[in-house]
């Protein structure tokens, strides 16, 4: 399960304070915050944060997948950030004939990045997948136990 959610400029705490009204919108709330705390050192270094971002839910050693137009010479930062605890969450990228294309992948406690340098204009899979934190504990974890969000930027 995959949702996009695109916030509109000018709704403020007025949107947040409804978002929050619903339990499940306060998880994809927090998932999306660490996403964009992963971000603010990119910021920095003249990436623009999109308002567009995606959420869902995933099982542990399963992977989703967003599919997303990107423009040649663009540089782009994918992140994702997660709640659930005890996993970790990577991400990467692929062209339209399943190619890695990332140039640079990170790992945090609580999220991933991916960055693409766009050979071409086109169509490109991020991919998300959540592990175990440490693999060697045999913890369950129920189906669709792991929370996450995803932003994006560019330059």
């Amino acid at each position: 399960v995959i949702e996009r959610r695109v916030f509109l400029k000018g709704l403020g705490a007025a949107a947040l304070a409804v978002v929050l009204v619903r339990p499940a919108a306060a998880i994809v709330l927090d998932d999306l915050s660490i996403a964009l705390e992963m971000a603010f050192e990119y910021v920095k270094k003249g990436f623009v944060v999109r308002e567009e971002n995606w959420h869902g839910k995933l099982s542990v050693g399963k992977k989703t997948a967003v599919k997303h137009q990107l423009f040649k010479g663009n540089e782009y930062w994918f992140w994702a950030g997660s709640t659930t605890k005890d996993v970790k969450l990577r991400v990467k990228i692929y062209d339209k004939k399943g190619r890695p294309t990332d140039v640079e992948t990170k790992v945090t406690d609580k999220g991933a990045a991916a960055r693409i340098l766009a050979p071409k204009t086109g169509t490109y899979y991020i991919v998300i997948e959540a592990q175990p934190a440490d693999p060697k504990k045999k913890k369950k974890f129920k189906r669709n136990a792991v929370e996450w969000a995803m932003a994006y930027g560019f330059r």
